[in-house]
């Protein structure tokens, strides 16, 4: 129980560093020395900790196991014994990462029904928004900031998963606090209706990573779904790309 109200705490608090970000953001003049930091490279360095560290700390902790997060395996791996000769050692190095291919080969299952419908559905949407943002709008968005989304995304289901002790209501937990983090990131920041879709399109693709992880619980084929999708999205949508890497709140 206390580790779950731990690992909730965790999630509660990366969601309220998020809106505080924006919020500050949000209130800084374009001239002033920070408007010049938020432009510097040194907030990718900040939202690279942002987004990783929470799921680094909550694993090196013990509080989140790697199963959680869909890094299956992981718990099965023994230390190597450095003292063994070198073609011991590199046999038992050849032995772990078979073991943790094999573990991390998706079983597809039902997944090969569910993969095409919800990526369907995402294109569908994807046109819909196309015809909403017009030729002035803004795609989302590099390959980089899926990944990102990605890794953030996984640490909320992660979390929800621990909490209910079960994934499909977990990975539901998840969305829900992906949705508050937006809800309060988009109010705190005052963002224009455009970026408001721009948000709504992140959701949809966190929706459609969720759906699948549901029956695929793996988290590297989750990512590569993520930067996908995102890909289509940017190439769909027909917006000029825009990194949104200086709102310090967003992941």
């Amino acid at each position: 129980m206390a580790q779950a109200t731990l690992a909730a705490a965790l999630a509660g608090m990366s969601v309220l560093v998020a809106a505080e970000g924006a919020w500050l953001q949000a209130r800084i003049r374009p001239d002033s020395w920070l408007a010049a930091v938020l432009r510097s490279p040194l907030v990718a360095v900040v939202r690279l900790v942002y987004v990783c560290g929470f799921p680094y700390l909550a694993l090196m902790t013990g509080l989140l196991p790697p199963r959680l997060f869909g890094l299956k395996g992981l718990e099965a791996l023994t230390p190597l014994d450095f003292s063994r000769p070198f073609p011991v050692l590199l046999g038992g190095l050849a032995e772990r990462g078979g073991n943790l291919l094999l573990a991390w080969l998706p079983d597809f299952g039902p997944a090969a029904a569910v993969i095409p419908l919800t990526a369907g559905a995402f294109v569908a949407g994807g046109w819909l928004l196309r015809l909403r943002l017009g030729e002035g709008g803004r795609a989302y968005s590099a390959w980089p900031e899926a990944l990102l989304d990605g890794i953030h995304w996984s640490f909320y289901r992660a979390v929800g998963w621990l909490l209910f002790g079960s994934l499909y209501p977990g990975s539901v937990a998840g969305l829900a606090a992906m949705l508050a983090e937006y809800i309060a990131v988009g109010r705190a920041g005052r963002f224009s209706a455009v970026r408001q879709m721009q948000y709504a399109l992140r959701f949809a693709i966190g929706l459609t990573v969720t759906v699948t992880f549901v029956f695929v619980p793996n988290l590297w084929f989750a990512l590569a779904l993520q930067v996908g999708l995102a890909w289509a999205a940017r190439h769909i949508t027909g917006a000029p790309q825009e990194v949104i890497l200086p709102d310090a709140g967003e992941g």
